[in-house]
C-alpha cells in the first residue's frame, strides 16, 4: 500500500511516496516541485496541483498526507492558503486526506534523533530521515544544500504512518 506526504507551500512542494508492506515502510521515490515566479499566482497554484495529481495517479495512494499549513507573516500567507485550498477542491473526491502539524513533525525527529526539546533546526528533521531510511541519495542537491521540504515530506508520512499503527514504531523516545 501506498502513501504520498506532501510539505506544500506556494513556491515548492516536497512530496514522498513511502510503500508499506507488512507494517514496515520503504521509501520508494520522493522529489520537489518548484514553480515559476514569473508566472501568475493561479498559475502557480494550478501547475503544483496538477503536479500533486499526476504524483498521486501515478503512485496510487491509499492516503495523501500533507503538513499542516502554518501562516505566517501576511505577505505569504494568502498564496499558501489558496494552494491548499485548491489542493483540497481537487483531491478530496478522489484520496482520503489527512494533515500533521509541524510540531508533530519536529518531536518525531527529535524521538528518531534521542535529541533534547531545544534542537527544532531544519537539519534536525534531515538528521532523523536518513536515520530512519539510511544514507538517501538526492536529499541534497549537488552542492550539498538540504532539500528541506523533500525531508520534510518524508518524515511527516513515516510520523503519520505511525501514529495511525500502519506501521511499527522503529525508535521510542528514552527517558
Amino acid at each position: 500500500m501506498n502513501y504520498l506526504g506532501l510539505d506544500m507551500s506556494f513556491a515548492k512542494t516536497g512530496w514522498a511516496v513511502i510503500e508499506v508492506d507488512k507494517e514496515t515502510p520503504h521509501l520508494i521515490k520522493f522529489g520537489m516541485i518548484k514553480t515559476d515566479s514569473k508566472r501568475e499566482s493561479y498559475e502557480r497554484i494550478d501547475d503544483t496541483v496538477t503536479e500533486i495529481r499526476y504524483i498521486a495517479s501515478q503512485s496510487d495512494p491509499k492516503a495523501v498526507i500533507r503538513e499542516a499549513s502554518i501562516v505566517g507573516r501576511a505577505s505569504t500567507a494568502t498564496p499558501v492558503i489558496k494552494t491548499h485550498g485548491v489542493f483540497e477542491h481537487e483531491m478530496n473526491d478522489r484520496y482520503e486526506l489527512y494533515e500533521i502539524h509541524g510540531a508533530t513533525i519536529k518531536a518525531w525527529a527529535r524521538k528518531v534523533l534521542n535529541a533534547d526539546g531545544k534542537r527544532n533546526d531544519k537539519q534536525l528533521v534531515a538528521d532523523a530521515v536518513e536515520k530512519y531510511y539510511g544514507k538517501i541519495d538526492g536529499l541534497y542537491t549537488p552542492r550539498g544544500r538540504l532539500l528541506d521540504d523533500v525531508a520534510d515530506a518524508i518524515a511527516l508520512t513515516t510520523a503519520w504512518l505511525e501514529k495511525e499503527n500502519i506501521i511499527k514504531e522503529k525508535y521510542k523516545k528514552k527517558k
